[in-house]
């Protein structure tokens, strides 16, 4: 045909006539082809043909041969124009060269009826798992297809991966194949990740098109889509630490849950829930998304690959015993999870005990006076973190004291000690005993009381030097010593003996050291003796040294002393006595007593 498509066949036919007057000998024709054209026969209807020529033989006058000759133009070919040219020649003369050649231009068209399928690989697909479009270009000619093009629409929802063909180049969402030949298949392959947030039950449409330079006679099949159910699913991992392990009971412990979606889909609706065991005090929880409450977190959507951490804090509650606490957690999501075998964990601690027993001891008053009472405040508190088990505290006295009372009734006594044993003494609470004693009245001024207080228990202690405490109590001496002093006769001449006797009594509470007693005595009167219960005395001055004088003691001494010239007046004599002790009285300290002194007259006895 004429104009005829690239790709199709066409029918040239030479007709060579003899137009006289003579026959023609040894006839032939030849054919010149251009580029595009395939030769596919020629059939003379006399002679034969090869190749591009054929021998006719003779041609007698007034008849004409015909040459039919078959080919097709390639598919190759461009649109234009191809010629055929044929010449005619023979062994006899011919007047008339010019009617010897003939030729035939036919216009060419092209037309390539590309056909486009496509499949999607898997269907269903998983939200967050690669989704594969396989593209397949076939060209049904008759012409090659030019300049081929493949153009994809993706679905909301998709991001594309890689895209690839099996000739020509591909970039972002395009491939060009360049000529594809009848008959021919190009493939195109497309990777795609499905979004991890499509929901479930959604459906994806991919549209591919096919498009040429070459008209296509049947654009219906030029386009192509395809149509992938979504379903969904995450793996949700979970995690729990805690720090610090080993924990002591009465401290805080801070776990971390990290909860992992390993896809390959968004989760939704995601939760975790902790179980806590007895001896723990919850204290939080703090998400780093959503919200919690109670031992309960709502943690909302937690996209593929993404990670949510809940930090729990808490305090081992200080009556824990040692041994181990277990903490459970377990995640749930609304969206189906292929392996719920991760979805818990647990966190198992060590549990230890330590408590620091500490004391202190105090006396009051310090210091004491000898023979007052004395009393100790022995204070033990616990200052954690944990609970002191079989608590023990012993108060030691000094052996210079006896015991008068102590509280609580709980606590037993010997002679010098005095102990208390609690089971247990919860972590910030604090024990009093709060002892009463009497201290001895013979002590020496200056001495120094020890009372030793310890505390001992099963929980292991962190800081056993402040375990034991240690009261020193200065002793005093206060002795309220009372003196009296009496002379006989109360009425005297000069010349005459007064007897003087100075009684001192000790009314305590302490003993009294260094007590010494004087008598004063007005001129005009010496001593001739003295004599004391205790201690010595010296008769120049009349001062006695007596040393100690127990409470409740009495001392005595006597002097006797002679009036050895008129005093003019009353004598008066005052006695006194002091001590190395505090006296709270002195008052009574210094008596005093007056003896009448009467004139002697001696008259004369005259005799008359």
């Amino acid at each position: 045909p004429d104009p005829v498509i690239a790709g199709n066949p066409i029918t040239y036919t030479a007709i060579l006539t003899n137009n006289g007057p003579s026959d023609a000998q040894t006839v032939g024709v030849n054919f010149t082809f251009p580029s595009g054209l395939t030769l596919l026969g020629l059939s003379p209807s006399q002679g034969a043909c090869s190749g591009a020529a054929c021998n006719l033989g003779l041609l007698p006058a007034g008849t004409a041969a015909r040459i039919t000759v078959t080919a097709r133009v390639n598919a190759s070919a461009p649109e234009g124009s191809l010629t055929v040219q044929a010449q005619a020649a023979s062994s006899t003369t011919d007047p008339n060269v010019a009617n010897n050649t003939a030729s035939a231009t036919t216009q060419v068209r092209t037309q390539a009826d590309l056909a486009l399928t496509m499949n999607d690989t898997p269907d269903p697909v998983f939200a967050g798992d690669p989704l594969t479009y396989t593209l397949t270009v076939t060209s049904s000619g008759p012409s090659d297809a030019r300049d081929v093009r493949i153009d994809l629409t993706l679905a909301d929802g998709l991001t594309p991966l890689r895209l690839s063909a099996s000739q020509g180049t591909c970039e972002d969402r395009s491939c060009s194949l360049g000529t594809l030949p009848p008959g021919s298949i190009a493939r195109i392959t497309t990777t795609v990740r499905v979004n991890s947030n499509v929901t479930n039950g959604s459906y994806l449409t991919t549209l591919a098109t096919v498009s040429s330079i070459t008209t296509d006679p049947n654009s219906t099949n030029n386009t192509a889509t395809a149509t992938t159910r979504v379903q969904t699913q995450a793996d949700l991992s979970l995690s729990l630490s805690d720090d610090p392990d080993p924990v002591i009971a009465g401290n805080p412990i801070t776990y971390t849950a990290i909860l992992t979606n390993n896809g390959p889909s968004d989760a939704q609706t995601v939760g975790v829930n902790f179980t806590f065991p007895s001896g723990l005090t919850l204290l939080g929880l703090s998400p780093s998304q959503g919200a919690c409450s109670g031992a309960a977190c709502n943690l909302g959507l937690l996209p593929a690959g993404a990670a949510a951490r809940i930090t729990v804090t808490a305090r081992v509650n200080a009556s824990a015993p040692e041994g181990t606490l277990t903490t459970q957690a377990q995640a749930a999501s609304s969206t189906t999870d292929p392996n719920v075998a991760n979805n818990a964990a647990s966190a198992t601690t060590q549990v230890q005990t330590q408590a620091d027993l500490s004391l202190s001891l105090s006396d009051d008053p310090d210091p004491v006076i000898a023979g007052r009472a004395l009393v100790y405040r022995l204070t033990a508190i616990n200052q954690g973190p944990s609970d002191a088990r079989n608590v023990q505290l012993t108060l030691t006295l000094p052996t210079e004291v006896s015991l008068l009372s102590f509280v609580p009734d709980i606590c037993t006594a010997t002679s010098s000690t005095i102990r208390c044993d609690r089971d247990r003494l919860t972590a910030g609470d604090m024990f009093t005993m709060v002892v009463t004693v009497t201290v001895r009245a013979d002590l020496n001024q200056g001495y120094v009381l020890i009372a030793r207080a310890e505390g001992i228990s099963l929980t292991t202690d962190p800081a056993p030097d402040n375990n034991t405490a240690i009261a020193s109590t200065e002793v005093v001496l206060e002795a309220d010593l009372q003196a009296a002093l009496t002379g006989e006769p109360a009425e005297v001449f000069v010349g005459d003996v007064i007897t003087y006797t100075l009684t001192v009594t000790n009314a305590g509470p302490s003993k009294a050291s260094g007590v010494i007693v004087t008598l004063n005595l007005p001129p005009g009167l010496n001593v001739e003796d003295v004599l004391a219960s205790s201690g010595s005395c010296s008769i120049g001055t009349p001062r006695c040294e007596l040393g100690e004088l127990a409470v409740g003691a009495i001392a005595t001494v006597r002097w006797r002393v002679r009036v050895a010239q008129w005093p003019g007046t009353p004598i008066s004599v005052q006695g006194e006595v002091s001590t190395d002790a505090v006296d709270p009285n002195p008052a009574d300290n210094r008596p005093e007593i007056q003896t009448a002194v009467r004139f002697r007259v001696f008259l004369p006895l005259i005799f008359r």
